[in-house]
């Protein structure tokens, strides 16, 4: 995370009405309906890449492993040392993976840790 990142972000949230906006999504959040749709994971049919940072705090990794077991024909990537937000963290890495994958490529994951379920 960089000092542009952070400011960037403080920057959205001193907008009018952000902060209101923000705390009244947080508030409304009903994580008890996510399992109605997590129960439905097995049924994915298409080929999938899940892309993880290994410290995630928001998603622990053990939510992206059985997403990994539960989804057939599924690959994940565990990004070290990148948190909630790879897209983010890890732009690049995070573009090469999915352009690998929408080509059919192997999953370019020099020096990341993968798992596949095939």
């Amino acid at each position: 995370m960089t000092e542009e990142k952070v400011d960037a972000y403080y920057k959205r949230m001193c907008t009018h009405g952000a902060l209101d906006a923000q705390t009244s999504v947080a508030m409304s959040l009903d994580f008890g309906i996510f399992e109605k749709y997590t129960r439905r994971i097995p049924e994915i049919k298409a080929k999938t890449l899940i892309i993880w940072g290994r410290e995630d705090k928001w998603i622990p990794l053990k939510n992206g492993l059985r997403f990994r077991k539960e989804i057939a024909d599924s690959t994940i990537v565990v990004i070290p040392e990148c948190g909630h937000i790879p897209q983010e963290e890890y732009p690049e890495k995070t573009a090469g993976l999915i352009a690998d994958f929408m080509q059919n490529k192997p999953v370019d994951d020099s020096g990341i840790p993968v798992g596949k379920n095939k």
